[in-house]
């Protein structure tokens, strides 16, 4: 199954039970998941050999977001983690009298996007620590589920595929031919039986060289 990394940054253990129970979710649903807190890990690389990343943090502040100490020094370095092209879940535990009530989902969800990252589930945000919102934390966990086992399903670089013509393919008429393809950094996912369609339109960043 899928390799899921999941980084926490927590001072009063409320954001680290959260991420403990989102780890137990998708292990037990076979995912290899490895969890580590912020304070263990510096962000050149990271995400390298991931097929997800989860970030998840408390912060502080009034006016703008602080993040949690030993998370802060990721979040300035984001761009460093290898995410172009990654699959990121943002979740936060906090207060909700507080103006930013986990004001760390926005932020790093924003960032995510800057860096090239496709954002998988809705943002997760709890008040209390795990035991304050377990329904929560299991619907993000199997919508993180359902993405990253969908990418599982993704046809393999250089793969071969059957492409059925059903108009003019260079001899006229409909015809059945095999191809090869290559897969860039977007992914193309797909159930056993359904078919492709290969159009002129598709984008480089899913289907090139097809010959």
């Amino acid at each position: 199954m899928s390799k899921i990394l999941i980084v926490y940054g927590s001072s009063t253990g409320n954001t680290e039970s959260i991420a403990e129970a989102i780890a137990k979710i998708l292990g037990d649903k076979g995912h290899e998941v490895t969890i580590r807190n912020a304070a263990e890990v510096s962000a050149e690389g990271l995400a390298q050999g991931y097929d997800a990343v989860l970030f998840g943090s408390s912060v502080w502040g009034i006016d703008e977001v602080e993040f949690q100490d030993d998370f802060a020094p990721l979040v300035d370095e984001f761009g460093s983690m290898g995410l172009s092209g990654g699959k990121v879940a943002a979740f936060a535990s906090g207060d909700s009298s507080y103006e930013n009530f986990c004001g760390a989902v926005d932020v790093l969800e924003s960032k995510a996007k800057e860096v090239g990252a496709t954002l998988i589930a809705e943002g997760l945000r709890v008040e209390g620590d795990a035991s304050a919102a377990p329904e929560d934390i299991k619907a993000f966990a199997e919508e993180v589920a359902a993405h990253v086992e969908a990418l599982s399903r993704r046809l393999p670089s250089g793969g071969k595929l059957w492409i059925a013509c059903c108009g003019p393919c260079g001899s006229g008429g409909p015809a059945v031919r095999t191809g090869r393809f290559k897969t860039v950094s977007a992914f193309l996912s797909f159930s056993e039986g359904e078919a492709a369609s290969l159009e002129n339109k598709n984008s480089k960043q899913v289907l090139s060289n097809v010959r």
